[in-house]
């Protein structure tokens, strides 16, 4: 396995949870 690819994967993995996250919350916020 490459380093890079792993790194790239991960990046997005985090991008994607922040980007959950975000929305979990502003719902929350809005009841």
């Amino acid at each position: 396995m490459n380093l890079k690819n792993i790194d790239t994967f991960y990046q997005y993995v985090i991008r994607g949870s922040i980007l959950l996250l975000a929305v979990v919350i502003d719902r929350m916020k809005q009841r």
